[in-house]
């Protein structure tokens, strides 16, 4: 048998000790497809709720814009003058409200945080379903591994930017909660137990372990 260099352990073990297991790594990845997907859906309830604020107030403003405006027509010089006064006030704000959601697109900003929301939804159950079915070849486990972290970094460059109160509220929520498997306003409820990682890698190792 070929002696073992001490020098090349040493390095070996200090460098597997400093790397995740895979389900350490799983589990991290878990947690950040869950706050990611939290996070854009509140961002797509927050931006959706600003635009349907900004749509009903820019209606409510037109609707009395336009009789004041009818109104100081027919008038004419008889139009007093605090009724003139109102009118352009009021027609000024309907035109500030509709030219900010032409400029925000609010609406657009809410689809695209939704469909992040659905696609890390998805990171996420894929994450569940293999460590509900961790295979015991690890070039497979690898292979499975790859394609997830290629789908996070695609989605990542084309998802847009959580606002940093939501991201930051989110975090917060996730630290009081560790084991969150109850959604809020921003999602939809679930009750469904969380996979049991370790338990499913111990399983894993113990069956490769056996086919070796």
């Amino acid at each position: 048998m070929k002696p073992v260099d001490p020098q090349a352990a040493r390095v070996l073990l200090s460098a597997s000790d400093s790397l995740l297991q895979p389900a350490e790594l799983f589990d991290e990845w878990h947690a950040r497809f869950h706050h990611l997907k939290r996070a854009h859906y509140r961002a797509a309830w927050w931006y959706e709720r600003r635009a349907r604020l900004f749509a009903r107030a820019t209606t409510v403003l037109a609707v009395i814009a336009v009789p004041l405006a009818f109104m100081a027509t027919m008038l004419g010089a008889q139009t007093p003058l605090a009724w003139g006064v109102l009118a352009a006030v009021v027609a000024a704000f309907a035109a500030i409200l509709a030219s900010l959601q032409i400029l925000d697109r609010d609406a657009e900003r809410a689809e695209r945080h939704r469909a992040a929301g659905c696609t890390y939804a998805k990171l996420e159950g894929d994450v569940e379903e293999l460590c509900a079915f961790m295979p015991a070849d690890r070039a497979v486990l690898h292979a499975h591994a790859q394609a997830l972290l290629h789908e996070w970094q695609r989605l990542t460059g084309s998802s847009p930017v959580i606002p940093e109160p939501i991201f930051r509220a989110v975090e917060r929520e996730i630290e009081r909660r560790p084991v969150l498997r109850t959604g809020d306003d921003a999602e939809l409820r679930y009750e469904e137990a969380g996979p049991d990682y370790r338990r499913a890698a111990a399983a894993a190792d113990a069956a490769a372990a056996a086919l070796n």
